[in-house]
């Protein structure tokens, strides 16, 4: 799509060949759509509306790919809903480049040549006759059936041509190819068209209506088992107070290079940095992210059932109608009760729906009965304090925060409190990224002072973790200027008491296996993550790779549900 898919990636012959082969195919394939909607009677306009859909489509995945790395998916199409109101209006400015001017600029010349009077007159003969829609399927053939034969030559050599028209059309077929997007979305979606694509993914390979084969299910059971066989829980790691409530801070985009971070003598996030210090307290600042195309919703995903998203959709978008062990649940059964604040709509990322699988009985939002997508975190602070006042003990009080969710190219109107002074070596979006953590940081730590004013700081469980990381992108800084993007875990209240410090590399599904450890939950299901109260198994990457491949399995088959 446009210039996007050039940038970083190496294509080759065959690859350039398969691009424009398909941009021909999607092309037609529209004409054909338009022609039919006009009744071969309009040419002009079938031209244009296909001309049109082309550009929305371009434009749409261009803008996407820009802050989600991947191109849309009917998953992320599902989603428009998010976009309600005019907030995301703020992200256009950011997302273009120069380069976007090669759509403008064309798309001028498009529409000149088509509907000026002087450009009729001249290429009269061009537009003469009916818009021959026989022709346009034969030319749909001439261009996909030698594509398809030197294809599938080109994976011969692979070991990798399907044997039959029918093998060609099969399911196996599709997973192979919905394998293959997984690994490269961008160069697929150029390569293969759009049409071929959502035709694999939407007929080929119902991910959510997935039925495992006796294969796969002996697949999972033997990898769950064989990961599951680890050692017990390392002796006084850990210790509870009594009769405690659970309060999980999940914060938006937090980086673990921001920790201890202090500019011309003052801390970004003093509240933070005191909580680390802190005796007793488990801080790891070198957790790896692991979300995919859901972003924030993919960590509650890990963090509350040990599961990694799926790599070439929207996670949410089909967990609703899953049975999955949510670690809210499980707490349930113990008698907890459970609840979440969050700063946006009830629907956004489908989060009322997703809370009844994870076990989230009751949910606030600060935005109830009001206009506007995001609140800021003064205003969700003050919505958990209130609705902690009522709250039946004990609970598990989940608080998602929006503060520091980009864009950072321009200062928000909280900024002008922020004492913050920046060297000039950092951005002018990583400085306002900075004002951000203090602003949130400086909630965090005035939501401390009401729980210890009330008198129950104590007895509560305090765990704060990032969604994810930050894009470098975003704040214009390169990757090892922030630490490889590694994002912060802090447990408190719990302590902890273990030999490496926290110092371990570990990842964001870890998180779900460590706490059914440390709240003395039994469940035939753990996670599948290590925990980090028990030794550590050293995990390469065709553990990870397996891994994954059985994680997708248990979403899209269901596989809990037995």
């Amino acid at each position: 799509m446009h210039l996007n898919v050039l940038e970083g990636t190496a294509l080759g012959v065959v690859w350039i060949y398969r691009a424009l082969t398909f941009l021909f195919f999607d092309v037609l394939v529209s004409l054909l759509i338009f022609g039919t909607l006009t009744l071969y009677r309009k040419r002009r306009l079938a031209y244009t509306l296909a001309w049109a859909f082309m550009l929305v489509l371009d434009i749409a995945n261009i803008a996407y790919s820009r802050f989600f790395h991947q191109y849309l998916s009917l998953s992320s199409v599902s989603e428009a809903g998010n976009l309600s109101g005019m907030w995301w209006c703020q992200y256009i400015v950011p997302a273009c480049r120069i380069s976007d001017l090669l759509l403008i600029v064309t798309s001028a010349i498009f529409l000149l040549s088509v509907w000026t009077p002087i450009s009729l007159r001249k290429y009269e003969s061009c537009w003469s006759g009916k818009f021959n829609w026989k022709m346009s399927l034969l030319a749909i053939c001439i261009i996909v059936l030698p594509h398809t034969v030197l294809s599938d030559i080109y994976n011969i050599f692979q070991n990798e041509a399907p044997k039959s028209v029918s093998d060609y059309l099969s399911a196996s077929q599709g997973n192979e190819f919905h394998r293959r997007v997984v690994l490269e979305q961008k160069l697929y979606y150029c390569s293969y068209g759009l049409y071929r694509t959502e035709l694999f993914f939407s007929i080929f390979y119902p991910s959510s209506d997935k039925k495992l084969t006796e294969k796969e299910k002996a697949e999972i059971t033997s990898f769950v088992k064989e990961h599951n066989a680890g050692k017990g829980i390392i002796p006084g790691s850990f210790s509870l107070p009594q009769q405690y409530n659970v309060s999980f801070i999940i914060v938006e985009s937090y980086l673990s290079v921001v920790s201890d971070l202090t500019v011309n003598g003052q801390e970004v996030t003093p509240n933070l940095n005191k909580l680390r210090h802190t005796e007793g307290t488990y801080y790891n600042g070198n957790m790896e992210s692991g979300v995919a195309l859901g972003e924030s919703s993919d960590a509650q995903l890990m963090y509350f059932t040990g599961l990694q998203p799926l790599a070439s959709e929207i996670t949410v978008s089909s967990i609703s109608r899953k049975h999955i062990t949510g670690l809210p649940a499980l707490l349930r059964k113990k008698g907890y009760n459970t609840y979440m604040s969050i700063p946006t709509k009830k629907y956004v990322w489908h989060q009322d729906e997703v809370n009844a699988v994870y076990g989230i009985d009751n949910l606030y939002s600060t935005l109830e009965g009001q206009d506007g997508f995001l609140s800021e975190d003064d205003d969700v602070f003050k919505l958990a304090e209130d609705k902690e006042k009522s709250m039946k003990k004990p609970f598990m009080h989940v608080i998602l925060t929006a503060s520091m969710h980009s864009p950072y190219d321009k200062s928000k109107g909280y900024f002008k409190d922020v004492p913050l002074k920046f060297p000039n070596l950092y951005s002018k979006e990583y400085c306002n990224y900075l004002r951000a953590c203090w602003f949130t940081d400086k909630q965090i730590g005035e939501y401390i002072a009401s729980l210890q004013k009330r008198g129950v700081y104590n007895n509560t469980v305090l765990i704060i973790a990032a969604d994810h990381a930050s894009h470098p992108e975003l704040l214009k800084m390169s990757e090892n200027s922030l630490c490889k993007c590694r994002i912060p875990l802090y447990i408190v209240n719990a302590n902890i008491n273990l030999p490496n410090k926290g110092n371990e590399s570990i990842e964001q599904i870890d998180v779900y296996t460590s706490l059914l450890d440390m709240f003395g939950i039994k469940s035939n299901w753990r996670g599948l993550g290590q925990s980090i109260f028990r030794p550590r198994r050293i995990i390469n990457n065709l553990y990870k790779s397996k891994r994954s491949n059985v994680s997708d399995l248990i979403i899209e088959g269901d596989w809990l549900k037995k």
